[in-house]
């Protein structure tokens, strides 16, 4: 052994120790890519998370993660959010052969736009996917009561109609969760937000097979089974969202004798809310 080997053996064990340390490192939560020494090459993470309300900025902030760290999968928990943002979002996810993940609960735009327009998704055990009220609910409700319907809430509406038409998923799942929901009130803020169409708001988790008679198809996960599957998932979204502490919400359910009651709805008291 030379000399100067010999005489630093400590300083030897700890070089190769540091190397051994350094290309055994993972990849954090924060999604960030780290590199791995011994192979010579960065490893890239498995997923990127997006928590919170479905928007222009925090889809930009997903789709910019994504795109940088070369991650395979997007995990989900959402409240809702913009279901033209929803809509953007799938539209990426698909382009790019990139998996959905729903941890913990997807409702609202996040599942009407996002969930059901991505082809490659997977709901993970004790979460939901909930359908509610949505923009194509507010725009047939304010043309029965002869509400002025902007251009944007028009074509936000006829937007995700068409997406649907497109992959072959029945165009009813964007209404008949409204007629699911217990109790039922549509009903007009005034004076402030004269105008304005509000509901409260109510979550429809269907099962599996009514979610398929919709047309929808792919994977799905760990859909729940029962009453008693769906319960962490909503306390989940409960607990992240306190206004949303009233909310109610139904699993399975008939949805015939609902559906057919739905012309009904428009004239909710509006005191009751």
């Amino acid at each position: 052994m030379p000399d100067n080997i010999r005489k630093r053996p400590f300083a030897l064990i700890f070089a190769i120790s540091l190397i051994v340390y350094l290309g055994s490192v993972s990849i954090n939560s924060t999604g960030q890519t780290s590199t791995n020494l011994a192979e010579g090459r960065a490893v890239k993470p498995r997923s990127v998370s997006l928590n919170g309300e479905i928007n222009r900025g925090s889809v930009a902030d997903a789709v910019r993660q994504l795109g940088s760290t070369g991650a395979s999968e997007l995990v989900v928990t959402s409240g809702g959010g913009q279901m033209d943002d929803a809509i953007s979002l799938a539209k990426y996810l698909n382009d790019h052969k990139l998996k959905l993940v729903i941890n913990r609960y997807c409702v609202s735009a996040c599942a009407h736009g996002l969930f059901i327009l991505t082809e490659n998704r997977y709901v993970n055990s004790d979460s939901i996917v909930g359908f509610s009220d949505n923009i194509v609910v507010y725009v047939i409700f304010k043309r029965k009561r002869g509400i002025y319907i902007d251009d944007a809430e028009l074509n936000n509406a006829n937007t995700i109609l068409r997406a649907y038409k497109t992959i072959g998923v029945d165009t009813k799942l964007l209404w008949i969760p409204f007629a699911m929901m217990e109790p039922r009130c549509y009903s007009i803020d005034a004076p402030a937000k004269a105008g304005v169409a509000r509901v409260r708001y109510k979550f429809w988790v269907p099962t599996e097979e009514q979610i398929r008679n919709f047309g929808v198809v792919g994977p799905l996960g760990n859909w729940p089974r029962s009453n008693e599957s769906v319960g962490s998932g909503f306390e989940a979204l409960a607990r992240d969202n306190p206004s949303l502490l009233k909310s109610h919400l139904a699993f399975g359910g008939d949805i015939l004798p609902n559906a057919a009651r739905l012309d009904s709805l428009s004239s909710c008291a509006a005191d009751d809310r």
